[in-house]
């Protein structure tokens, strides 16, 4: 096939257009690389989790875990999880700079791959160069590599689009080696995203609109032998990793999709319109307004241009709506949708544009006035990305953008409480929490959020009233029955403290703060055997927590059990507790006294 022969490896003198098609997009990202975290997710899929992700014997253990490792999650995102542990085997984990690097390298790797994809659906090596480099500098993608998280999001329009390049491949030259590469890339995209189950029917329409029915009954053939199994397999290994939630933000039914079908529109609007984008997004009336006439235009373009067949032009409406299918379907309680979620369905849109260029324009592309046209393009396009870009350079600035553009969004008003909570600043907290509380009065993570800082502040009524709302409505929020505990335990009410530390350890039997607060509970009450039995339970769930062996030391100190208290004593202040070193002086020493 023509297309195939014009695109060989390693690409001689069309070698350099790949390379400055992926340095565009790599350049204009590289300043995300002094930014930090955001505490939007990150914090809880890398910080919390570095243990695990920093040991290499945990490599096969990825796959049987869900995204969020220890917290519960109903995302399986394996690859993901891989590619942080790689990030700290290069950096040993200490610094934030390699998360960003290597999104801004997947960037340029797609950018590389849809301009190779380009070529293959025939658009002109020129046209297709402009294309796949506007694309990876889009404003409306800023959150897909500035934002650490979305790592899922560009593995798997990695994955999608080397696996649709392998597929063309093996469609012009039926040479087998190709459609095994095109199955391991449909493979590594399950273990991506969950979206990817999508993609046999998209590659089945592939069929339909480039192929025979020759082409279509082999694809169906193929499908029965090679997709159906593989996504069997996938949903296996997911089953297994995710297992039961029981807590989940995300709602399936008639009407959350029905609502969701807002993001269509909107989504299109800021494609075409990508201005004054907020980080964390609501439902806007003039978005889904102009993104309608959005789509009325390109209705009319599909109608009136000649250039491609229907066939073909339908392909990019179902590339557009299967892979937005997802974010259709499960609809957020917290959010109405991310735009990092468009990386992938957007490409469909970017084939149906190129579609419509006639070969009357494209004779033309080359003169000055369409390079100054697509120059300039570019040009606004880096300066939106770039104002974009730095919102994601430190918690406060995401989340003050975040609730400047969009006032209504709950998450945002929490997300910032939560950081003025963690700097003490329990008023200002307080306020968010609220804010929080008035756009969605159910909302369980700021009832209890707000619960703490009311406890901090001494306001322990108010603190018990928010956190026994939030119970009642999401009775396994262990988090709720946790604080609630602390609640009743700073009211010096500890058989009610004990009671709901129990509480939360019987939804979360491996959560540690509860039992450790039900082992100083415990050791108020009298209760040393138990306190005793809850250190040693730490003990065994984290064996570097140095709190665990001084809360087992002192119940060992209060029944006399003086060698066991200091050998605990001993091995916290091994590992750099100071506290434990100040008991060893005072307890282990010549003539030592037990506890009073």
């Amino acid at each position: 096939m023509k297309i195939l022969d014009d695109f060989r490896f390693p690409f001689l003198n069309r070698f350099l257009p790949f390379l400055f098609v992926f340095m565009i997009p790599v350049i204009v990202y590289l300043p995300c690389l002094k930014f930090g975290l955001v505490d939007f997710d990150d914090d809880q899929l890398i910080l919390k989790n570095m243990n695990f992700l920093g040991n290499p014997h945990n490599i096969f253990r990825a796959f049987f875990t869900n995204a969020f490792i220890e917290a519960p999650s109903s995302f399986y995102r394996p690859i993901q999880t891989l590619s942080y542990m790689f990030d700290i085997f290069l950096t040993g984990g200490k610094t934030i700079w390699i998360y960003h690097f290597s999104n801004v390298l997947y960037i340029g790797a797609i950018a590389v791959l849809l301009y190779a994809s380009l070529i293959q659906f025939r658009i002109p090596r020129l046209l297709a160069f402009w294309g796949a480099t506007l694309y990876c500098i889009h404003p409306l993608f800023v959150s897909s590599v500035a934002w650490i998280p979305a790592r899922g999001d560009l593995q798997f329009t990695f994955f999608t689009l080397l696996s649709f390049l392998m597929l063309t491949y093996f469609k012009a030259t039926e040479k087998i080696k190709y459609f095994v590469f095109h199955c391991i890339s449909f493979l590594l995209a399950l273990f991506c995203k969950e979206t990817a189950a999508v993609l046999p029917f998209l590659y089945l329409a592939y069929y339909l609109s480039f192929g025979s029915s020759t082409d279509i009954a082999k694809t169906v053939r193929n499908g029965c032998i090679i997709y159906l199994p593989t996504w069997v397999f996938w949903f296996w290994m997911r089953y297994i990793a995710i297992g039961a939630i029981s807590r989940s933000t995300e709602t399936l039914s008639l009407q959350s999709t029905l609502t969701s079908l807002r993001i269509l529109p909107e989504s299109l609007s800021k494609f075409f319109l990508p201005f004054n984008n907020a980080p964390i997004p609501g439902f806007s009336a003039f978005k889904t307004i102009t993104g309608i006439i959005v789509i009325c235009i390109l209705i009319l373009l599909m109608r009136y241009t000649k250039e491609r067949p229907w066939k073909e032009k339908l392909f990019c409406i179902n590339w557009f709506l299967l892979l937005m299918a997802p974010a259709l379907v499960y609809k957020s309680q917290l959010f109405d949708y991310l735009d990092h979620r468009f990386l992938s369905p957007m490409i469909g849109v970017l084939l149906l544009i190129l579609f419509f260029i006639s070969g009357k324009w494209i004779k033309h592309f080359q003169r000055p006035l369409p390079i100054l046209a697509f120059s300039s393009i570019s040009i606004v396009f880096t300066c939106l990305t770039y104002n974009k870009a730095q919102v994601y350079s430190d918690p406060y600035t995401f989340y003050n953008s975040a609730v400047s553009q969009n006032p209504n969004s709950a998450i945002a008003s929490n997300n910032r409480g939560q950081l003025l909570l963690s700097q003490g600043k329990l008023k200002e907290a307080t306020k968010d929490f609220s804010c929080a509380l008035l756009i969605k009065n159910d909302y369980e993570d700021a009832l209890v959020n707000r619960g703490v800082a009311y406890n901090r502040l001494g306001m322990v009524n108010q603190a018990i009233a928010d956190l026994r709302e939030a119970i009642r409505l999401s009775p396994g929020y262990a988090e709720a029955y946790n604080n609630l505990g602390a609640s009743y335990y700073s009211l010096g009410v500890f058989e009610m403290a004990i009671k709901y530390f129990t509480a939360a350890i019987k939804i979360r039997p491996d959560y540690v703060d509860a039992i450790y607060n039900r082992a100083l509970s415990y050791d108020s009450m009298g209760l040393f055997d138990k306190e005793i039995s809850d250190g040693t339970k730490l003990i065994e769930l984290r064996p570097a927590y140095a709190e665990a062996y001084i809360t087992r030391g002192i119940g060992y100190l209060r029944i006399e059990a003086n060698n066991k208290a200091c050998l605990d004593f001993s091995k916290a202040a091994n590992l750099g507790n100071a506290s434990a070193k100040q008991l060893l002086f005072k307890y282990c020493g010549t003539g030592a006294s037990v506890l009073p």
